[in-house]
């Protein structure tokens, strides 16, 4: 199918499962939102309290430490990161959060739905734009683009009430 020339024939190729894709797309973006500053906080408080160091096979490289952010967790002992990890599920629970599998970080659950719901809708648009996810996932940039085109031309089909 040709791409559509106007909004009037935009809206006539869209179904009822454009919009729905659409729509949890924009729920697991809202999901990853709430969840970033309540995931991030505790990781990085319990990362602040014990500043750890380096673990030693890293020490020559990033030097001594301490890890004092998110990204750098890869570089604690094996000891630490048990300690680590365990801080962070007593920290979730107490948070009222849950994970499908335990060892699992919510916030990456919740990036993973995300950027799955926006493979989907990719997908799913294909039919309309004639643009494959292979076509958008060579360039990051490319990508992002792509899906706020999306999203942006469909903020008006979706239904405001974004009920879970």
């Amino acid at each position: 199918m040709p791409m559509p020339k106007t909004e009037k024939a935009f809206e006539a190729a869209l179904t009822p499962e454009h919009k729905s894709v659409v729509k949890s797309v924009f729920i697991a973006m809202a999901m990853v939102k709430t969840l970033k500053p309540i995931v991030d906080g505790y990781h990085e408080a319990i990362l602040a309290k014990h500043k750890w160091p380096f673990d030693e096979e890293h020490r020559d490289v990033e030097g001594a430490g301490p890890v004092l952010d998110i990204k750098s967790a890869f570089l604690l002992s094996d000891e630490h990161s048990a300690i680590y990890f365990e801080e962070c599920d007593k920290e979730m629970e107490k948070a009222g959060l849950s994970v499908e599998k335990k060892g699992n970080c919510p916030l990456l659950e919740a990036e993973w739905t995300e950027r799955n719901a926006k493979h989907l809708m990719i997908e799913t648009f294909e039919s309309i734009t004639n643009i494959s996810l292979d076509m958008v996932t060579g360039s990051l940039e490319n990508y992002k683009k792509y899906v706020d085109i999306i999203l942006g031309m469909m903020a008006k089909y979706t239904d405001a009430k974004l009920s879970v």
